[in-house]
């Protein structure tokens, strides 16, 4: 476990706890849903492994399984 986890373990309810009392609690579900979002954002932007999936796709790959299309146990079995 790295110190940066473990430090946001202890930091992160007393921050919740301050923007509750300052913003309320619907401030802290939209900052909460909005960093969600933009992890989702990056993840499909900057993960190598997102990107090929997307490519495998655009270009009807038949050698990749992409989880989106339907695919039999015999297709899987054959890319392992």
């Amino acid at each position: 476990m790295s110190a940066t986890f473990a430090a946001s373990l202890v930091i992160s309810p007393a921050l919740g706890s301050v923007l509750v009392t300052l913003y309320g609690s619907g401030f802290v579900f939209l900052l909460s849903t909005l960093i969600s979002v933009i992890d989702v954002i990056f993840i499909v932007l900057f993960l190598p492994e997102v990107q090929q999936l997307f490519l495998a796709a655009s270009e009807h790959d038949t050698n990749t399984v992409v989880p989106s299309s339907r695919s039999t146990w015999s297709q899987a079995k054959s890319t392992s």
